[in-house]
């Protein structure tokens, strides 16, 4: 029913050159490291575990971008980045690109360059036990409301 696709962001075409003959690949093979855009707060993706290490499916994801790219799964460096920051990161340049759950919308494919998916993953919808829901076509009611932030669009249910 709902879908979401988990997306990296590359900022591959969108970053400004250090000059105008360098390309972003020849930015980051000089530095000899990768800047890299994460949270800090979305197990199984990107958390702190209780040694305070920072770990997850996209850490480990950025590490082999890392060892393909410069041969050492070490050379990153992370920018931990809530999500109102993830974009702003990586317009001004201060990251390389993102591995941060994200959700194309029309508006962020015009100012980001996205990947392909590499996570797809569910949506669920939770209730309070008195709100009295108990199909999905219930959701269709205009006074039912989800946080602007959410990643799921408010979209029709299907009538059955």
């Amino acid at each position: 029913m709902f879908g979401r696709f988990l997306f990296g962001f590359a900022l591959v075409l969108l970053t400004v050159p250090a000059s105008a003959q360098e390309s972003l690949l020849d930015v980051v093979l000089k530095r000899d490291k990768l800047i890299v855009a994460t949270y800090s707060t979305s197990p199984p993706l990107a958390f702190v575990d209780d040694g305070g290490t920072l770990v997850g499916f996209e850490i480990d994801m950025a590490r082999e971008i890392a060892k393909d790219l410069l041969g050492d799964p070490s050379k990153v460096e992370f920018v931990v980045v809530q999500s109102d920051g993830r974009f702003p990161a990586a317009l001004s340049g201060k990251i390389d690109f993102g591995l941060c759950s994200t959700t194309i919308t029309p508006d962020r494919a015009v100012r980001i360059a996205f990947t392909r998916p590499y996570l797809d993953t569910g949506g669920s919808v939770i209730a309070r036990k008195d709100a009295g829901i108990k199909t999905v076509q219930e959701l269709n009611d205009p006074n039912i409301l989800t946080p602007s932030s959410t990643c799921l669009r408010r979209s029709r249910a299907p009538s059955r």
